[in-house]
């Protein structure tokens, strides 16, 4: 799932989101750390931006989810 929100970050499908401060590797590993936001608040199963945006897309039929 990282790869594909980093794919759709770099093609502006999710907007740009600066974190606060640099997530440290420690933060990356912990349960409810947030690819997309970059810190420790929710799981990125669970973050709202990014559940929008795959609903947003499966609805208007442009989710592709083959293997490059």
């Amino acid at each position: 799932m990282n790869a594909v929100i980093d794919k759709w970050m770099a093609d502006g499908v999710l907007g740009p989101f600066k974190p606060i401060r640099e997530p440290t590797p420690e933060d990356m590993r912990k349960p409810f750390y947030c690819w997309y936001h970059g810190y420790v608040s929710h799981g990125t199963r669970d973050c709202r931006a990014v559940q929008r945006t795959f609903h947003k897309k499966i609805s208007d039929g442009t989710l592709n989810l083959t293997r490059e």
